[in-house]
């Protein structure tokens, strides 16, 4: 084990945090464009929950997929953080159906270590399962087993661009997930 720290001194690694997007209530049950559909009362309180959970990884930069839901689940982080959610068009659950190859690209890119602080991604489950099981096999890495609940976080460890750990948190709500 401390051969294993001593690998990764601490100075050279940065974490990604990914976080699904809060409950929206189902598809189905949504008229209209489905790129709208928000949060539910469910996910705002997850939403709302979010912010200490995120602060506690010195997260400062925000990326959304562009769906309002992701959006809407940044929105109380980025109030206190007086800062924008950059729109991510290529990391919506379409975009990567169309090219996964443009969107895995796309998620390493926003990964890249920065002196400008942790950054949290939010997007949809089946974008973010297939990415992060890649991104875990290309670097040799285990997931824990996870069912990908909306508004479950991922805390991704790296050195440079080589993911070597990743946790999960099911909820950012007391008494875990509320599926």
């Amino acid at each position: 084990m401390l051969e294993e720290f001593l690998a990764h001194p601490a100075t050279d690694l940065h974490q990604l945090v990914v976080v699904r997007h809060a409950k929206a209530g189902r598809r189905g049950r949504f008229t209209g464009d489905d790129a709208d559909r928000p949060l539910d009362e469910e996910g705002r309180r997850q939403a709302e929950a979010l912010v200490p959970l995120l602060d506690l990884y010195g997260v400062h930069r925000l990326s959304a997929a562009d769906r309002v839901r992701c959006l809407q689940t940044f929105e109380p982080l980025a109030q206190r953080l007086h800062t924008e959610i950059q729109l991510e068009k290529l990391l919506t659950e379409e975009a990567y159906d169309a090219d996964p190859g443009t969107s895995y690209a796309r998620l390493l890119e926003l990964a890249a270590p920065s002196s400008d602080g942790v950054r949290a991604v939010c997007s949809q489950g089946k974008a973010i399962a297939p990415l992060l099981e890649r991104w875990a096999d290309d670097d040799g890495v285990s997931l824990p087993s996870s069912r990908y609940r909306k508004g479950s976080v991922w805390i991704l460890t790296l050195d440079g661009h080589r993911l070597i750990q990743a946790d999960h948190i099911p909820s950012p709500l007391p008494g875990g997930p509320d599926d």
